[in-house]
């Protein structure tokens, strides 16, 4: 049990399947762009070009420039919130 703040590409399949839960939502605005750093644009090899166009186009890659998301285990807040007494 705990709390982390991780991207939202890798822990997309957990919010959605209810394994995690958000918190702070308004808190964790933090954004940053993904970018790619390379040596020259004249000689760029195929495979730096196959791999920039790859991040460029997967939408798991583009979630990972809206920032992070602090999260817990959803399992563990459920407990917290069922308890007799508060919370």
């Amino acid at each position: 049990m705990g709390m982390a703040v991780l991207p939202r590409w890798l822990m997309a399949d957990d919010l959605a399947a209810g394994r995690l839960e958000t918190v702070l939502p308004d808190v964790m605005t933090i954004k940053a762009p993904l970018m790619a750093v390379y040596p020259s644009r004249k000689y760029l090899s195929a495979k730096v070009r196959t791999f920039i166009d790859f991040i460029a186009a997967d939408p798991l890659m583009k979630q990972a420039s809206e920032g992070p998301v602090a999260a817990i285990d959803a399992t563990a807040a459920g407990a917290r919130k069922g308890r007799k007494g508060g919370a």
